[in-house]
């Protein structure tokens, strides 16, 4: 029950992010008198760059691991190297490599998303931005649980990060959940099915961006 509240809570959170991105673009605009000169705030200086490039090293976190066909539930911790690159618009990409282990076992994860921010407050060089993603996940799992499989997993996630940037620096707090299908059987024989992973991170890192 506590997994399906917090994947129905980031579901929501992740909604609300893109209709609130949404609602701020579809605000009609002032319309500028031709007679009056840009003011200081409408130069390329106070813009947001062209794009933002951040790489997390690292990202640390906490989730749950459950695999409800075999009532499998596990603590996971979490170690994972991010890279975001997210245009003038909003829109970008990340790849992700996570690392996350028990003390039976542990999987290995890349991920492709889609990433789009919602920028709170300031721009991409000195600001809070919300970014949402989604995308698709290759795990790799070794251990010596005999109720769930080993081998390849594929699966989706999405997730929400909240991050401060201040120049050269990120702080990042978020929330990620992943859905899994193994590719192989259970090492007792048994059933497998879906397996979910809930976790929350929190990340330093630095950036890079373009004018």
């Amino acid at each position: 029950m506590k997994l399906q509240v917090l994947v129905a809570l980031i579901l929501v959170l992740f909604v609300s992010a893109h209709a609130v991105a949404q609602d701020a673009s579809s605000e009609p605009q002032p319309a500028l008198e031709e007679s009056v000169l840009p003011t200081e705030a409408s130069t390329p200086l106070h813009r947001t760059p062209a794009y933002r490039l951040d790489i997390m090293i690292p990202s640390v976190g906490v989730g749950l691991f459950s695999a409800p066909t075999s009532g499998y539930e596990r603590t996971i911790l979490t170690l994972s190297v991010d890279v975001r690159l997210v245009s003038r618009g909003g829109h970008g990409g990340m790849v992700r490599v996570a690392h996350g282990s028990t003390l039976w076992g542990s999987a290995t994860a890349v991920e492709l998303d889609y990433v789009f921010r919602a920028r709170l407050a300031g721009d991409d060089r000195f600001g809070l931005g919300l970014d949402s993603t989604i995308g698709t996940t290759l795990a790799s799992f070794a251990h010596n649980e005999a109720t769930i499989p080993t081998g390849l997993a594929l699966g989706g996630n999405v997730g929400l990060s909240l991050d401060f940037r201040a120049y050269g620096f990120v702080v990042s707090l978020g929330a990620q959940y992943r859905l899994l299908v193994p590719t192989e059987a259970a090492l007792n024989g048994g059933a497998s099915g879906p397996e979910h992973a809930i976790t929350g991170t929190l990340g330093l890192g630095f950036g890079f961006w373009g004018v």
